[in-house]
């Protein structure tokens, strides 16, 4: 009973302390939305296995650096961009970097 107990305890640690871990996640696309309002913008994104498409909607914070554009605002609809996001699809992703490559 008491290796019963250890194991729960140690599942249950396990759970609790992987709870708050954050994804990582890079998304290229073209830029198919921004809401400076909402401090969001909406990625065009390709699945590479499958060929479809999808819109990924990433929010910027004071924190998320700009690379080729100062901010959220100069972003334009078709402007290819990278983000590199933390967060999750339940949650939602937050941008920590913003970059518009240069062509």
């Amino acid at each position: 009973m008491k290796r019963l107990s250890a194991i729960v305890l140690v599942l249950l640690v396990a759970f609790v302390a992987f709870q708050g871990v954050a994804e990582a996640k890079l998304v290229s696309g073209k830029v198919a939305a921004v809401d400076t309002e909402a401090s969001t913008l909406s990625v065009q994104v390709m699945d590479p296995a499958t060929g479809a498409e999808s819109e990924v909607t990433i929010a910027v914070n004071e924190n998320t650096a700009y690379k080729g554009v100062a901010a959220i605002g100069d972003l334009q609809p078709g402007a290819e961009v990278w983000v590199n996001a933390e967060g999750d699809d339940a949650a939602g992703w937050t941008a920590t970097s913003v970059e518009v490559p240069v062509a």
